[in-house]
């Protein structure tokens, strides 16, 4: 039955009427619980993030957040810029490393003044640039006759001429599709025909390059870092039509 009683029931702990604790509570509570705070007073102390600024390396002062305290420092990797191999070969006499004996080769020895030209590379390029081909084959032997020129009067060049064997293409300044032009070969110190295919004149023309020890125009062809340094890097102008080369002889850089 629920109790209907007026009075209270009697509660452990609870203080009388007159202001005396209750024979239950212990007479020293006012002890522990000042002790208890004391205590979490303490513990708040300890881990209270502290306010003092801190010194970085570039020597500013900043002050801690909450939000980054107790955090490892973030490390930053240092990157390494990659080398151009074309802005390495630099002054009169440059020098590369051979590739596969690690020799150094002193380009004051060869031949500058001498260059092979590989024909279906220079014809081709023109093709695309001047003439607007889409088709990488398209060849134009006016391309060539352009670079000749330029490479014979214009920087007085000794030339070897580098083409396939009764390759034939099309030459927009005769208006016909023909072998090599009488006058294209005659610009040309000498001309080597080897019995190969267009795709193949690239190889050719680097062993030339080699046994010469000489510089050479083509663009595909792909080299090792000796034979690179031999390159002579070049463009047609496509609204003018004209050859140049890209080295520091010529005034002009990539």
């Amino acid at each position: 039955e629920i109790n209907t009683d007026d009075e209270d029931p009697f509660l452990p702990n609870e203080e009388d009427t007159d202001g005396e604790p209750s024979r239950d509570e212990p007479e020293d509570i006012l002890g522990a619980v000042s002790s208890l705070l004391d205590e979490v007073r303490d513990r708040v102390e300890a881990h209270k993030p502290s306010d003092r600024p801190s010194v970085v390396s570039s020597g500013l002062s900043k002050r801690v957040s909450t939000e980054s305290a107790g955090e490892p420092p973030v490390k930053k990797h240092k990157t390494t810029p990659l080398l151009d191999p074309h802005n390495e070969i630099e002054g009169e006499s440059p020098t590369l490393a051979a590739g596969d004996d690690g020799d150094e080769v002193d380009m004051s020895s060869y031949d500058m003044q001498l260059i092979v030209v590989n024909f279906v590379d220079v014809g081709q390029a023109y093709a695309k640039t001047v003439l607007e081909e889409t088709d990488a084959a398209m060849f134009d032997w006016e391309g060539v006759r352009t670079c000749l020129q330029y490479l014979r009067y214009e920087r007085g060049f000794r030339l070897v001429g580098v083409a396939p064997l009764g390759f034939k293409g099309a030459d927009t300044w005769s208006g016909s599709d023909c072998t090599l032009p009488e006058d294209v070969r005659t610009i040309c110190d000498s001309m080597e025909e080897p019995s190969c295919k267009a795709a193949q004149c690239s190889s050719h023309t680097l062993a030339l390059a080699k046994s010469n020890t000489c510089r050479f125009v083509d663009s595909k062809a792909k080299t090792g870092r000796t034979l690179e340094a031999l390159r002579l890097p070049y463009v047609f102008d496509a609204a003018a039509g004209t050859f140049t080369t890209l080295d520091t002889s010529s005034g002009d850089q990539l």
